[in-house]
């Protein structure tokens, strides 16, 4: 029996060591063993903080080291082969800060607003443009960066109140804990003179939060519904050389993290971060580039066809069990709720204009069966009409491209939509989609995306879809 534990050990132990040039097949799985438990393991909870962090180092390392040494080429036809992420710069940096009241609701909960952290990064300074879109961008900068953010300072409370229905008051204030962000970085220059530069950032990447929602003890934590959570960040920043190594650059952030509507409770924690950094170059040589010269680029009208699954909960559940449930019910603000799986079809006419921009129209389909549960719920003897599990609209569209990848946005209005008796309260007449997408060079015309529909900016569901162009 210990021999057979012995052998097991050191598979594990095996199974995430790096063979080099190993040809078989049966090495190249071993390698990468740890990709294909990546889906499950971004939707784990996990009790330990320590152990989440723990792997967290675990998967930042191999992430960074696999980066460190990729090659990518880009498919337009000017495009030359280099590293797809070689770092020319670390940095490091402190953040103080607080957290917005985004409404009357919030604000009527918050006690205090104080946070404060440190982020840690690897940045890019695209100082040479091999494939044009470096200089179409006036020579971007790209980071990876992991950012801790203490929101411990961050307090809740309901005070007794009519307004909170059957909800009963605690005695005590409820807080997010920390949080914890793995993201990429795209910093765009606007301006530069000198040893100066000033432009916008803008991050997107996954985060943990160490003290999500509870109904034992953590009540009235509304603004963060689950351990895992989607991060978004913007900022506008300037930053200015000091020598041929040393740089320092502020930031005045914005940072966002939420589930995506995929549990509850999903206010949001909203936080405006300024953001003081220290950077050092690796590469003596580098500096600031003067100018940007542009590239050729054809234009062209191209089709889009997509489909996409979604996931959500339902803000009538939250609702009910919140505000509607009798402290003696075992749902009385409960922390467990059920998903419900959404789909949609997209049919978009695009004209892409530059290498870095396209613009369109589109129309888009939406199946959305969680609407029967609503029916059965408010109305089962009666009033169909304001019940429909199709949607259907039509949305103005832009993308902005770089390299293989690209970044959309898409502003909709609905043409036919019936959700119940929620819809004119939770919803609007418009809907927004904002997410980013992998143009596969493998498959000509093909793509993946991943993204979030929204109204007013609060997701309504988050979305994993495949597409194709011609």
């Amino acid at each position: 029996k210990k021999e057979g534990e012995k052998k097991t050990h050191i598979h594990r132990r095996q199974s995430y060591v790096f063979l080099g040039d190993a040809e078989s097949s049966h090495a190249k799985l071993v390698i990468f063993a740890p990709m294909l438990k990546l889906p499950c393991f971004c939707f784990r909870s996990f009790r330990s903080a320590p152990r989440w962090i723990g792997n967290v180092c675990v998967w930042s390392a191999w992430v960074l080291g696999s980066a460190l040494v990729s090659q990518a080429q880009t498919t337009e036809a000017d495009s030359m082969k280099s590293s797809f992420f070689r770092p020319t710069t670390v940095e490091g940096g402190a953040f103080v800060g607080h957290v917005l009241s985004m409404d009357r609701y919030q604000r009527a909960w918050m006690e205090r607003a104080a946070s404060r952290g440190f982020h840690l990064g690897l940045r890019r300074r695209t100082a040479t443009a091999p494939d044009g879109y470096a200089a179409d961008y006036n020579y971007p900068e790209w980071s990876v960066n992991l950012q801790l953010t203490d929101y411990s300072g961050v307090k809740m409370r309901k005070r007794p109140s009519p307004d909170w229905g059957q909800a009963m008051p605690v005695d005590y204030s409820s807080s997010p804990g920390q949080v914890i962000a793995l993201a990429v970085s795209f910093s765009r220059p606007l301006w530069r003179s000198g040893s100066w530069q000033m432009g916008y950032a803008l991050e997107e990447g996954m985060a943990f939060c160490t003290r999500p929602y509870a109904k034992a003890d953590n009540i009235d934590n509304e603004l963060t519904g689950g351990h895992w959570l989607i991060h978004f960040g913007a900022s506008l920043y300037g930053a200015k050389r000091l020598d041929r190594h040393w740089s320092v650059r502020g930031d005045l952030a914005f940072r966002h993290v939420s589930n995506g509507a995929t549990y509850r409770p999903n206010k949001g924690l909203n936080a405006v971060l300024p953001t003081l950094t220290v950077q050092y170059d690796l590469d003596e040589n580098a500096d600031f580039p003067s100018s940007a010269i542009k590239m050729p680029f054809a234009r062209r009208w191209f089709w889009r066809a997509g489909a996409s699954m979604g996931m959500r909960t339902l803000i009538e559940d939250w609702i009910s069990t919140q505000y509607g449930t009798a402290p003696s019910e075992a749902d009385y603000r409960t922390e467990h709720f059920q998903r419900y799986a959404v789909a949609n079809v997209q049919m978009d006419r695009m004209f892409r204009y530059a290498r870095r921009w396209a613009t369109g129209v589109g129309a888009d389909f939406f199946y959305l069966p969680y609407v029967q549960t609503l029916k059965n719920r408010e109305a089962p003897n009666g009033e169909n009409d304001k019940y429909s599990p199709w949607a259907c609209g039509l949305a103005l569209k832009h993308e902005a491209y770089y390299g293989d990848f690209s970044a959309y946005v898409h502003l909709g209005w609905y043409l036919h939509r019936r959700t119940g008796r929620m819809q004119t309260f939770d919803e609007t007449p418009y809907y927004e989609r904002v997410g980013a997408r992998w143009h596969l060079p493998m498959w000509k015309g093909a793509s993946v995306h991943l993204g979030i529909k929204a109204h007013r900016l609060k997701a309504d569901f988050t979305e994993l879809g495949f597409g194709f162009e011609w």
